[in-house]
């Protein structure tokens, strides 16, 4: 997996960053894990996205946006392949 930061959180004072993952077909991109101060998106430039955020599974393709509120068990990969 490669992660290309745009926006660093040390840019922002913490409050945001934005980073590019990109993945290969079936790629993992994290295990299921839990923020406890930030919500994090997901949006979709290519592929298809699939996600797990609570008990729900999802799919998003290009130009559709995922959201993983703080204190939701997720994870997340690449669907194609």
């Amino acid at each position: 997996m490669e992660n290309n930061h745009l926006i660093r959180p040390a840019d922002t004072g913490g409050r945001f960053a934005l980073v590019e993952h990109v993945l290969a077909p079936r790629e993992l991109a994290a295990p299921v894990h839990t923020h406890v101060n930030e919500d994090e998106y997901s949006y979709v430039l290519d592929g298809l996205l699939g996600a797990q955020v609570g008990d729900q599974v999802v799919e998003a393709g290009p130009g559709e946006l995922v959201a993983k509120p703080r204190g939701i068990p997720h994870a997340f990969q690449n669907a194609w392949g």
